[in-house]
């Protein structure tokens, strides 16, 4: 079980009634050797939003972003970078519809 110094306050807590079917609980059991259940099923629950694949942005913003650092660059060098992204704007906005 966590002890409670690394659980936090109780105030920090929420505590939930949940219900569980038979043979995940014994699942559950199983898994937390070292801590309780609960411990388990935070740690679960952590995990899978850490698992989760980042949101993905606007690409017009990512690209808006990449244009203007393009401003570093000299003309002839910033006017190809800048073909390029309307390049690819153009093939991702063909390929969504």
């Amino acid at each position: 079980m966590l002890l409670p110094t690394l659980m936090g306050k109780q105030d920090d807590w929420i505590r939930k009634t949940v219900r569980l079917p038979v043979e995940l609980h014994e699942q559950l059991s199983r898994a937390a050797i070292s801590s309780s259940i609960n411990a388990e099923i935070v740690a679960r629950l952590e995990q899978s939003f850490l698992d989760q694949p980042k949101p993905r942005h606007d690409i017009s913003a990512s690209l808006l972003e990449i244009i203007e650092a393009t401003q570093l660059l000299d003309d002839e060098d910033r006017a190809k970078i800048v073909d390029l992204i309307i390049s690819i704007g153009t093939k991702l906005s063909n390929r969504t519809r």
